[in-house]
This record gives structure tokens, sequence and C-alpha cells, in this order.
């Protein structure tokens, strides 16, 4: 077990709560998505871990897939809804605050699936 997967799966469970609280069918996974899942759905990948003075800092990335039926407005508010809700996010029982970087198309052709890529950082002591 990674030092940082509480917070992670911390940062999942909020998200999850979150959309499902609303109604929406989005979901959240780590590294690797349920079988059972809709489109579109996030994946958490690239995951970087640093020290520093001030604490620690999670770097990771979330990719926003959907498939040829997907709609582009499911995807583009689905994406838009995750940074809001992420955003300044509080993880009080870890600590951490969640922060967007980056939200961008993903053009790569190995993942033909993945329309929009969220770069995203906590900071957690």
């Amino acid at each position: 077990m990674n030092s940082y997967d509480r917070v992670i799966s911390l940062y999942i469970k909020h998200i999850n709560d979150y959309f499902k609280n609303k109604g929406s069918k989005f979901e959240l996974f780590y590294r690797n998505a349920s079988k059972n899942k809709c489109y579109p759905y996030g994946v958490i990948k690239n995951i970087n871990d640093n020290n520093s003075r001030s604490g620690r800092q999670l770097r990771f990335d979330v990719f926003i897939w959907g498939d040829d039926s997907t709609k582009i407005d499911d995807i583009e508010n689905a994406t838009k809804e995750l940074a809001a809700v992420s955003d300044t996010l509080l993880l009080k029982d870890v600590s951490a605050t969640v922060y967007v970087d980056a939200i961008r198309d993903s053009d790569d052709p190995e993942f033909k699936l993945v329309k929009k890529l969220i770069n995203l950082t906590i900071n957690y002591f």
C-alpha cells in the first residue's frame, strides 16, 4: 500500500458520493474502471507523490472516458463539474486540499476512448 492510497480513496469517495447524490451515473475509479461502468467515467492515473518542507504533494491525472455513442455535452459537463467540485476541495480526514491544474482535450491515438484529461494536485500533511 502506498502512502497516498488513503488520500486518493477519500478523494474518490467524495467525488462518487457527490455525483451519486446528484443522480448522475458518472463514477471515478483508481487505475482501472469497473466492468459495469457507464460512459462517461473517470480514471485516476500517472500518480506522482513528492515530499516538500511544507508537506506532501500528490499530482495525478484524471482521464475522462467516453465511447463513440457518448454525447460530447455529457463529457464536457462531467469534466466541468468534476473540476468545479475538485478545485479547492478540502479532505479534512487527511488534512488535504485538492487543486485543478489544467483541463485539456486528449488527442492521444493510444487512448481512443479518452476524451478529456484533468491534471490535479493534492497537498497533504
